[in-house]
């Protein structure tokens, strides 16, 4: 595929950034109803992190616009991530439905797969527990590094990447409301020292009033797998990026259940959600962009019109 320059799409922007202030209004009204705050220095933290990249994406703007995309794309990152994740902790407190783990390790067994069976040969091979776990926490060093080439060469990925990832968390939040669930470790009674299970007793038994140091609590279905289907996506059309990506994105999805916790039904809903939401946020930009096209036209024709005609005044 030919070199695409990044050319901000206002129309995806506009998308993007109103998911997210859905979310942050969602976030405002259901901490209220449920009595719960957020930590006052973590909000302050993000809020100026993301305010210093929309400062520094809007310097870079007329230099460079794929810088400028880049750094709005991670200002769009860490707001969507913290107002997500804000949310699903008020979920998690708010879910009065019993944890949904038995059914989740039948379904598992259901379909012939014996998760502690799984974790304990992982942790007998020293070599497939430090691969895996690398691939694990390469989620974010990921995001972030696919962002910043994609901001160069193909910035529409970038677009529909974060589109899908903000549709991704959305159609979890019911699901996570409905079935909540505590991750495969507790009820095997293995101590991960995980600061998400932790969070996940608390808030069910309504212990706190205060939201503190925040950390992904979405077991089923699994946002890990999730992004890493999006990263596939992402790179599908470079060679070059999509060749090891695909290798690492699969042991990323592999490595959900020994490193994260998850049933392998948690793993293979992630892939499903990821699909959904790739095809919800193609569908919405297209829309949007076709929607765009005749206001352009349309301003198009009224700057031809406002022209001085080159042709008329040399005759006169």
């Amino acid at each position: 595929m030919p070199y695409q320059p990044a050319v901000i799409d206002m129309a995806a922007q506009t998308i993007i950034w109103l998911l997210i202030g859905l979310i942050g209004i969602a976030d405002i009204i259901a901490l209220f109803a449920q009595g719960l705050s957020v930590d006052f220095e973590l909000e302050w933290q993000a809020i100026a992190l993301i305010a210093i990249l929309l400062a520094a994406s809007r310097l870079c703007r007329l230099r460079s616009p794929q810088a400028a995309r880049f750094t709005t794309a991670l200002a769009q990152i860490f707001a969507f991530g913290n107002a997500g994740t804000v949310f699903t902790y008020v979920l998690t407190a708010a879910s009065p439905f019993p944890l949904a783990d038995p059914w989740f390790e039948q379904a598992d067994i259901a379909l012939g797969f014996h998760w502690l069976a799984w974790f304990n040969w992982v942790n007998h091979h020293p070599a497939v527990q430090i691969i895996l776990g690398l691939a694990y926490n390469s989620m974010a060093p990921q995001a972030v590094v696919l962002v910043m080439i994609l901001s160069y060469i193909n910035v529409k990925r970038v677009d529909e990447f974060l589109t899908a990832g903000i549709l991704a968390i959305i159609i979890t939040f019911p699901i996570m409301y409905l079935l909540p669930s505590i991750g495969a470790f507790a009820p095997h009674g293995i101590d991960a020292g995980v600061q998400w299970q932790a969070d996940i007793l608390t808030l069910r038994s309504h212990s706190t009033s205060t939201i503190r140091p925040l950390a992904g609590i979405v077991t089923f279905p699994s946002y890990h797998t999730a992004l890493g289907v999006l990263y596939i996506n992402m790179a599908r059309e470079r060679k070059w990026l999509f060749y090891p990506l695909l290798p690492l994105n699969v042991l990323l999805a592999i490595s959900v259940m020994s490193q994260g916790g998850h049933y392998l039904v948690d793993m293979l809903s992630g892939a499903v959600l990821a699909l959904v939401s790739l095809a919800i946020a193609r569908l919405l930009l297209s829309a949007d962009r076709r929607a765009m096209l005749p206001r352009r036209e349309s301003r198009k024709c009224r700057t031809r019109a406002t022209l001085p005609d080159p042709v008329g005044q040399d005759a006169g």
